[in-house]
């Protein structure tokens, strides 16, 4: 039988320690655990270098996030995982009563990517707020440019209203960079609000001015 070589190269490393990485060796349905008496559920199966030396991840977001991964995900590659959500889930019991209520779940929602993709997409992030004005230039052509961009100057103006003292302010909007730099995907919830607020804005200029209440 033979054996690969316990001196294997050292796995890539991603400046968040959120990720794990490894050699993936399988992923499939199965029942949770393996256990026939469990429910239905997906795994990933990873080779990692810590002392486990394997882990084996659940929950049924994977297969989502291996299909919509924006990296090739496949047996035999060194890919990286993480959690980055919970989302709610509802359902009854069944047999019961129907008007019983309902039991609050929660599925895990999470993230496969190659290190490869997750570096380029981090020293992309870090060049965009690196030249913020060069990003603002470029943000026709690309918008993840014009998000970014806009998330740093909110950074801004947030800073200046809230901390009176100047290096106060640098200290907040060079946290709002390194979370940035190192987990750009973290700014899609923070663009969907920027583009709420724009577009409550521009509701509030089609709307016509109110005349100006006159005292008798």
């Amino acid at each position: 039988m033979q054996r690969e070589s316990s001196s294997r190269p050292p796995l890539p490393r991603i400046r968040d320690n959120e990720w794990i990485v490894g050699h993936l060796l399988e992923h499939g349905p199965a029942k949770y655990q393996f256990e026939e008496a469990s429910s239905l559920s997906y795994f990933l199966r990873l080779r990692t270098q810590d002392e486990a030396g394997e882990r084996v991840l659940w929950g049924a977001d994977l297969k989502r996030a291996i299909r919509e991964a924006k990296s090739p995900i496949k047996v035999g590659r060194v890919v990286a995982a993480r959690l980055v959500g919970r989302e709610p889930v509802n359902y009854s019991r069944a047999g019961r009563d129907p008007t019983a209520e309902e039991i609050p779940k929660y599925r895990n929602r999470w993230e496969i990517e190659t290190p490869q993709f997750i570096a380029e997409r981090q020293k992309t992030a870090r060049q965009i707020l690196d030249n913020p004005i060069e990003a603002r230039r470029e943000g026709q052509r690309n918008p993840e440019m014009t998000g970014l961009y806009l998330i740093l100057r909110g950074a801004e103006l947030i800073a200046q209203n809230r901390f009176p003292n100047p290096e106060d302010q640098k200290k907040f909007v060079a946290r709002v960079r390194d979370v940035l730099a190192f987990t750009p995907e973290r700014a899609i919830p923070i663009l969907r609000e920027i583009a709420k607020a724009q577009e409550a804005q521009r509701e509030k200029q089609r709307l016509p001015a109110r005349e100006p209440l006159v005292r008798e």
